[in-house]
């Protein structure tokens, strides 16, 4: 799990909520107020690929490749290159 990160899933959807003060979570509903941080999408491909891909396309990403709350690898799209939404890309187990 994310350091910071307290997840609840009700089938496909996750809650998520700051662990503890000072968090990135903490800091976007102190900003904002709770609602939308972000949609995940599952990918088919390698998320290095996926990454690459991503990169050669001029989007951004706002993380590195690494461990989801559910030990899935993610990666994070920054929202100026995606309308807006703090995008996640979700490898599949394969």
């Amino acid at each position: 799990m994310p350091s910071g990160v307290l997840v609840q899933r009700f089938g496909l959807f996750e809650v998520i909520s700051p662990a503890r003060s000072g968090t990135p979570i903490d800091q976007f509903l102190r900003r904002r107020g709770a609602g939308l941080h972000h949609v995940a999408l599952a990918t088919a491909a390698d998320l290095d690929e996926v990454a690459f891909a991503c990169q050669q396309r001029g989007l951004a990403t706002a993380s590195d490749v690494q461990p989801g709350s559910d030990g899935r690898r993610t990666l994070f799209l920054h929202p100026r290159d995606v309308g807006g939404v703090l995008v996640e890309l979700v490898e599949e187990r394969t």
